[in-house]
């Protein structure tokens, strides 16, 4: 079955707040945040949901579903660390 992932990008707004209904869903709100977003902070540096660092630059469906706060720390260059090279999964290389 299908796993769906979200990738981060550069956000156009600097915070969001989805109000998820109770009835398909656990959480109640999902809260996107960004730290120093502007016209030349372009790149997400890093990225937290409810206080933990995801290490990448994508985060499960399921995972914003429950709820919570994400917060996108905002940069004017691009990170080319080993975060940068945590792929999200591939619907091609699934195997059942």
């Amino acid at each position: 079955f299908a796993d769906p992932v979200f990738q981060l990008g550069s956000p156009l707004f600097d915070k969001i707040i989805v109000k998820l209904d109770p009835k398909y869903y656990d959480g109640k709100e999902l809260i996107v945040k960004t730290m120093n977003n502007s016209l030349q902070n372009i790149y997400v540096q890093s990225a937290t949901f409810n206080g933990d660092s995801l290490g990448k630059y994508w985060v499960k469906r399921n995972t914003l579903l429950q709820g919570g706060e994400l917060i996108l720390e905002m940069g004017p260059e691009p990170v080319t660390d080993e975060t940068s090279r945590n792929l999200p999964p591939s619907m091609s290389s699934y195997r059942e």
